[in-house]
């Protein structure tokens, strides 16, 4: 089976659909499955340090964009993740699964899933966020409040 995982929300915390999303592809990929993680440059190491093989990721652009806020990285990461999306040839992918809900997971995994409409769209769940009081989405309070 060939599975599609689309990871972008990760930037400097470690959610539990990261890990989640880093433990399903390795066990997936231990079952005979064929993987590819659509991810980042920041997510891409998180994978690679949880022991997901280099083969496997499939590594959007995007890191220029960090200087100006975590906001506009998303948004930056996101769209590319969706332009990458479509550029992807011999790719069928059986399942696509987005790590989360978070639109930067979700959007290019519905993209995707609208490319190879035979393809499972699958989405983590998870019963609990952080709330966006904590700093864990970034300093602004905007910024806190959109990505929760």
């Amino acid at each position: 089976m060939n599975i599609v995982i689309t990871n972008h929300s990760y930037d400097t915390v470690i959610s539990g659909g990261d890990v989640i999303a880093a433990e399903f592809a390795k066990c997936w990929k231990n079952s005979g499955n064929v993987i590819t993680i659509a991810t980042h440059e920041a997510g891409a190491r998180f994978f690679r340090s949880r022991g997901v093989e280099t083969s496997m990721l499939a590594i959007t652009p995007g890191a220029a964009s960090e200087r100006f806020g975590i906001l506009i990285a998303a948004i930056v990461k996101t769209i590319s993740a969706i332009f990458q999306s479509f550029s992807w040839r011999g790719l069928k992918p059986d399942i696509v699964f987005a790590s989360s809900w978070m639109w930067t997971d979700f959007l290019p995994a519905l993209f995707l899933k609208m490319r190879f409409p035979r393809s499972k769209l699958v989405v983590g769940c998870y019963l609990l966020l952080s709330h966006p009081n904590t700093k864990s989405y970034g300093a602004s309070t905007l910024n806190r409040w959109i990505l929760w």
